[in-house]
């Protein structure tokens, strides 16, 4: 088995199938980790994000936006 971790997106590679999936944010990569159980063979990627944040401010943002056409 093979993870490759970028930024942006990953790839896994296992028994010669490749997976990859596109990232909506960045992550960090040096604080990602990938484990794998010896018990059930189930894959576990956890990532951080770069701007953890960054969706509860647009969305806070959006709602304020809705309020303020509502009372115009």
């Amino acid at each position: 088995m093979e993870v490759n971790l970028n930024p942006k997106w990953i790839s896994v590679r296992i028994k010669k199938q490749l997976t990859q999936l596109k990232l909506s944010e960045e992550i960090i990569v040096h604080e990602s980790k990938s484990e794998r159980s010896q018990m059930t063979g189930e894959l576990l990627i956890k990532m951080k994000k770069l701007k953890p944040h960054e969706f509860l401010r647009n969305k806070k943002s959006r709602d304020l936006e809705m309020k303020k056409k509502e009372e115009e």
